[in-house]
């Protein structure tokens, strides 16, 4: 999460890069978030156009809530996968935290297909 580090806050438009969305929607995005009271912004100091977004103490409270909920929904979700497969698909979803403005046939893209495939596979043949 682009929120939770570094030592300067990213931008609005860093964020919207980070994660493959247009700046417009990005702002939609950080209204609500605002307006919940889970982050906040502030001008940028060294560009007066640009705004920082930072984390609030609230933020960082469902932020956890969220991970630890994420991580147990997780831990359910894969009680059929052993170790191994389990690690595969780790493997997998990492790869495909791609651009979206990537080409169909970047590398990355291609891998983290073959990846998914394989994956299906072998549950496939666990299953059958």
């Amino acid at each position: 999460m682009a929120l939770t580090g570094g030592s300067e806050p990213p931008t609005q438009l860093a964020l919207a890069k980070e994660v493959s969305l247009d700046r417009t929607v990005m702002t939609h995005l950080l209204d609500d978030l605002e307006a919940h009271n889970l982050v906040t912004r502030k001008p940028d100091p060294r560009d007066r156009r640009a705004r920082q977004v930072l984390i609030t103490d609230t933020g960082h409270t469902r932020l956890t809530e969220v991970r630890h909920s994420l991580g147990a929904a997780e831990a359910r979700l894969l009680t059929d996968l052993g170790p191994k497969d389990t690690e595969q698909l780790r493997i997998c979803s990492r790869a495909s935290h791609i651009p979206r403005s990537a080409k169909s046939s970047h590398p990355t893209k291609q891998s983290a297909r073959r990846c998914h495939q394989k994956l299906l596979a072998s549950w496939r043949r666990g299953h059958a």
